[in-house]
């Protein structure tokens, strides 16, 4: 029989003798966790919980961190933008070549975004840490965020990458010319990825590549905003809504 609780209770009995929840290795009733803290919770100095105060929870259990050897396809979509950079490859769809910052801009206000956008990192790459050569240490690259069921392209903001990152980022132009060996290793050591995760990663990023071939996309350059006056950003805006003249 059950005994109750109270002053008849046995001070050794278990929670499932005064009938609480059983415990369960790593729960919020482990009775292995170190005293004054709850597994998952802030730092507790009160007493052992008692009655229904054992089911409250003094913290919230904190979401284990991705790991770097996470396989692509385990990895979570629609990341928020002040996350992180990972390195990805990230095709820009071919309707969009003739649509990037150089040609909407002019090449004295390029320069300026750049040198902005490099002193604002370091001088190193936003991804690895890492520099290129001494003459150009980092190269700006344009961060999409893509809306694939509306076919929206926008452009979050630019960012300062190493040069082995930024080829990694172009894989087509890099292939092109031969490069590719070479960015498939840097993919796999800066994410502490096998070749066979890689390897799955870049078919996977050249599928999903295909998929936005099929049709031309609407660019929005909102993340040029905080480079640009308003007037300047404006023309722009009218620009990239201008259909491209170049061919794919």
């Amino acid at each position: 029989m059950r005994q109750p609780e109270g002053r008849g209770a046995r001070p050794d009995a278990t929670a499932a003798d005064r009938g609480g929840p059983a415990q369960e290795p790593g729960g919020v009733l482990d009775s292995r966790s170190a005293p004054g803290q709850e597994p998952g919770g802030v730092l507790d100095s009160r007493p052992a919980p008692r009655g229904l105060n054992r089911l409250v929870r003094t913290g919230w259990r904190r979401s284990p961190k991705p790991s770097r050897a996470t396989p692509p396809d385990a990895q979570p979509s629609g990341a928020a933008v002040d996350e992180p950079l990972r390195l990805r490859v990230e095709m820009v769809p071919q309707s969009s070549w003739y649509k990037d910052l150089r040609q909407l801009l002019d090449e004295a206000t390029w320069e300026r975004i750049g040198s902005l956008v490099a002193e604002r990192a370091g001088e190193r790459c936003e991804i690895c840490g890492g520099r290129g050569p001494r003459h150009r240490p980092v190269e700006c690259h344009e961060l999409w965020r893509f809306d694939d069921p509306v076919r929206v392209q926008t452009l979050v903001r630019v960012v300062a990458l190493c040069p082995d990152c930024h080829a990694v980022k172009h894989w087509e132009t890099v292939r092109k010319h031969g490069g590719d060996t070479q960015a498939r290793a840097h993919l796999a050591r800066v994410n502490g990825w096998s070749l066979a995760q890689t390897d799955a990663h870049i078919r996977e990023a050249f599928g999903l590549w295909a998929q936005r071939n099929q049709g031309s996309w609407i660019l929005d350059p909102e993340g040029l905003r905080p480079y640009l006056g308003a007037a300047e950003y404006a023309r722009v805006a009218r620009r990239a809504a201008t259909p491209p003249t170049g061919r794919y």
